[in-house]
This record gives structure tokens, C-alpha cells and sequence, in this order.
């Protein structure tokens, strides 16, 4: 998918769009398991993903837990670290072979600077974002896993179709074999 597309979804001048891409110079290619970021690394800027998926993840005593992945049209970056330009406690891993163009953080943060309607957007990406991950925070903690997954299932369906499981069932708080199962009862 290319950034203009999904730009094209925004109420933006021709100008806009062109300057919000002209800041991605930079192309990324990752084959399958590669890193984007590693634990302990800051991040340099914000990617978008051309082609291909990343999942974000945490390690614990020796066991890795998906939190999120991004799929193909979607933004990428460690948000804490890219704010703060502090150390990442993520990685990102690309899940299959993927392609993604980069954009420094100091480009972004002089495009946003610089224009006030591609900063209104970013800012209500972002409130966006932060409602979202709430109502995911709301949805591990009051929903049971059948629930978790028939939301995810109406509301995110390309998750349920491009995920694997494994990383669904992470970022659903339920393990492998309880997704075949519920998607055996969507059957």
C-alpha cells in the first residue's frame, strides 16, 4: 500500500501530501524475524509499512508476549521512545518479508512544525490511538475471551484474517488453541 493512499483518507491539500511524503526517504527491506527496534534501542523516526507485517512484543524471563502488530498501510514506531527519545522496553520484529519506508524524527517533528493541518491530524491520530488502547485495556480486563475475540472479530476482522494465531491469541490474552476453537465455533 503506499502512503499516499492512506493519506488520501485525510482532508489534506495536494501540498500537504506531498510534503508529508517527501519526508520518507529512507526505504527499510526486513525478512521474516528481523528487527525493527530492539529492546534498549531509542527509535530514530517514524515508519510506514509499504508491504509485509510487525508484531510489537515484550520479553519476560525468557518468554515473549505480542502486544501489537502492524499490518501493511499502517504507521510504525515505539511511541515512548519516539516521544521522549528514550530507550524502547519493545521490540518489533517483522512476521513475514516487509517493506518500509522511514522518515527521520527530526524531519517529522520540523513537517509538523511547519504545518499546521498535517499537526492537527497527527495530534488527533494520536487521541485516537489513546481512546483505542483504553477501551483494549478495558476490553482485557472486563471481557472474557470469547468476547475479546467476537469484538476483535466484528471490529478488526483483517486482524483475524492476517495475524497468526500465536500472535492473536498474545494480543488477545488466550492462548493458540483456545483461538481454533473459537474459530471452529465461527465456522
Amino acid at each position: 500500500m503506499k502512503l499516499i493512499e492512506v493519506l488520501k483518507g485525510f482532508d489534506l491539500q495536494k501540498n500537504d501530501i506531498e510534503a508529508f511524503e517527501g519526508i520518507f526517504t529512507q526505504r527499510i527491506q526486513l525478512s521474516t524475524g528481523e528487527m525493527f527496534l530492539k529492546e534498549g534501542q531509542t527509535v530514530k523516526g517514524m515508519g510506514f509499512i509499504v508491504k509485509g507485517a510487525c508484531r510489537y512484543y515484550y520479553n519476560k524471563n525468557g518468554n515473549e508476549y505480542t502486544r501489537w502488530v502492524s499490518l501493511e498501510g499502517d504507521f510504525i514506531t515505539s511511541l515512548g521512545s519516539f516521544f521522549h527519545l528514550n530507550p524502547s522496553c519493545e521490540n518489533i520484529q517483522a512476521i513475514q518479508d516487509t517493506e518500509i519506508i522511514f522518515a527521520s524524527k527530526s524531519n517529522w517533528d520540523l513537517l509538523l512544525k511547519k504545518n499546521e493541518s498535517l499537526r492537527g491530524i497527527w495530534q488527533k491520530q494520536i487521541e485516537d490511538l489513546y481512546v483505542w488502547m483504553e477501551q483494549r485495556v478495558f476490553h482485557l480486563i472486563a471481557l472474557n475471551a470469547e468476547e475479546r475475540y467476537q469484538w476483535m472479530f466484528e471490529n478488526q476482522p483483517h486482524f483475524i484474517a492476517q495475524v497468526p494465531d500465536k500472535y492473536l491469541a498474545q494480543m488477545l490474552g488466550i492462548t493458540p488453541r483456545h483461538i481454533s476453537r473459537l474459530r471452529s465455533k465461527r465456522i
